[in-house]
């Protein structure tokens, strides 16, 4: 765990060009799924909470802290292109109120690119 994130690099199914993530995340836990993209690929993301209220941001190449996607304000599910080559981050989290109470999220993810 690297400052207290998790980081995952992501495999996909090189006959469909998928994956499943089922995970869960407790407290003040930070989840960073790593999947290399290429310029102009297309990329499909859908999380499903089974408990809790878990989010997730969608950063570029090279960033920690700025977001080009925020389910919390966007919704649960995100479609776009790279806009560069590189290894994108999905990161997983739970809004502070719920992390400070220490709750549980269960979730899954939808991952397919294009």
């Amino acid at each position: 765990m690297e400052g207290g994130i998790e980081k995952v690099m992501l495999k996909l199914n090189p006959d469909t060009l998928k994956t499943l993530i089922v995970d869960s995340i407790t407290g003040r836990e930070i989840i960073d799924y790593k999947l290399g993209l290429k310029k102009g690929q297309s990329i499909t993301i859908n999380l499903q909470e089974n408990s809790g209220n878990p989010y997730f941001n969608v950063m570029e190449p090279g960033e920690e802290f700025v977001a080009i996607y925020n389910s919390s304000i966007e919704g649960n599910t995100y479609e776009g292109a790279a806009d560069k080559n590189g290894d994108y981050t999905i990161r997983v989290y739970m809004m502070r109120s719920a992390a400070r109470r220490n709750e549980t999220c269960k979730y899954m993810i939808d991952i397919a690119l294009d």
